[in-house]
């Protein structure tokens, strides 16, 4: 009984050796099938190697003085799926702020007294004066990079589908900004008389000097972030806000107490525009990865 069941052990353990000794080299060849493969599998790039042009509404939201808001655009290419390069504008129309009818209606159209005169209260502009400096925005644009981190696809109550992705872009911003001076002029005559280089003293008088210095097209950065929302694969909805970073003026006036206007009375200005567009990609099938 003992030398059967040494014997049943032996052939055992050679049955086992056997086995190790055959499921080795097939162990050695197993390889992990994902080796070497895509990360996703046949995923839609939207973007890759297309166009993208983007008619668009535009308003501002936070300027001062004068609401900007008007029509504009986007075009850019995309190299790739995540970059691409285009460039953006808006021409845009103004209407007060609640600020600035606060400001005109607390403003007689004669002024109470001026800089240099007896009793002398404080800068006190007329109307048409304060019309003359106040800046509006007719024209924002910038060429920009853009980038594009994430994206996919996503379903609304398991019934409507659609693609999307998230971006952001950098590039130069340039900010036109714009006064009515000839025609405020007009009204009061005494604006633009004073040299705010040759004046001294208490004579110096802002009201009367030349504002335009603050309107023009002035260049700075432009920083924006937004979200596509694809329908198909060339037709989509753009959403978009957008920071064009520039030293301007706003009030055109006299902002650092010099009883001057110059080129000192700016400051950085975060002009922060949002827009929303219809997105057209072409040419007007995705590419998909295999």
């Amino acid at each position: 009984m003992r030398i059967q069941t040494i014997r049943t052990s032996a052939l055992a353990g050679l049955v086992a050796a056997a086995v190790l000794a055959t499921g080795s080299p097939a162990s050695a060849e197993r390889r992990n099938p994902l080796d070497g493969q895509p990360a996703i599998r046949y995923r839609k790039e939207i973007r890759r190697l297309r166009l993208e042009i983007t008619p668009s509404f535009t308003t501002s939201l936070n300027q001062d003085y004068k609401h900007a808001f008007g029509v504009g655009g986007t075009i850019a290419f995309h190299f790739l799926d995540w970059l691409g390069v285009g460039f953006e504008g808006s021409y845009l129309f103004n209407s007060d702020t609640a600020l600035e009818d606060a400001v005109r209606g607390a403003i007689s159209s004669e002024a109470a007294s001026r800089y240099g005169m007896s009793g002398y209260t404080g800068p006190n502009p007329t109307l048409a004066q304060h019309d003359a400096r106040v800046l509006g925005i007719n024209g924002a644009f910038s060429p920009f990079v853009q980038i594009t981190p994430f994206s996919g696809k996503f379903a609304l109550f398991s019934a409507a589908f659609a693609w999307y992705d998230l971006y952001a872009k950098a590039g130069v911003g340039v900010v036109n900004y714009t006064q009515n001076y000839s025609s405020n002029k007009g009204k009061d005559p005494t604006i633009g008389t004073q040299d705010a280089k040759t004046c001294q003293g208490t004579m110096c008088d802002p009201n009367l000097q030349d504002p335009t210095i603050y309107a023009g097209m002035k260049v700075g950065g432009m920083i924006g972030v937004g979200v596509h929302l694809y329908f198909t694969d060339w037709i989509g909805l753009q959403l978009e806000l957008r920071d064009y970073i520039v030293k301007a003026n706003p009030s055109g006036g006299d902002t650092n107490g010099d009883r001057r206007l110059t080129s000192s009375d700016g400051g950085t200005q975060n002009n922060i525009f949002f827009t929303a567009g219809l997105t057209f990609v072409l040419p007007p099938h995705a590419r998909i990865t295999r």
